[in-house]
């Protein structure tokens, strides 16, 4: 699994005071299992858990990936009116 959106962080625990890390867009996640709403995972050789809101495929983390770099347009000619 991939991080797919900004705002992930890996607990310790799934409790507010356990936060160990924040996760940036892009980072892959090496889910062990998945636990109400949660997915544990191995991070920097930590167990720890992210919110399964915050994971999905690499597909899904490629198609939500900032545009870096300039678009394929093609150019405007007189007869685009």
């Amino acid at each position: 699994f991939w991080v797919v959106k900004e705002g992930a962080e890996f607990w310790e625990r799934p409790r507010p005071e356990a936060k160990l890390r924040d996760c940036p867009f892009g980072m892959a996640a090496p889910v062990v299992r998945f636990h109400q709403g949660w997915a544990q995972v191995i991070l920097e050789d930590r167990i720890g858990w992210i919110e399964m809101k915050f994971l999905g495929t690499e597909a899904q983390m490629l198609a939500g990936k900032p545009f870096k770099g300039k678009p394929d347009v093609d150019p405007i000619t007189p007869d685009d009116g």
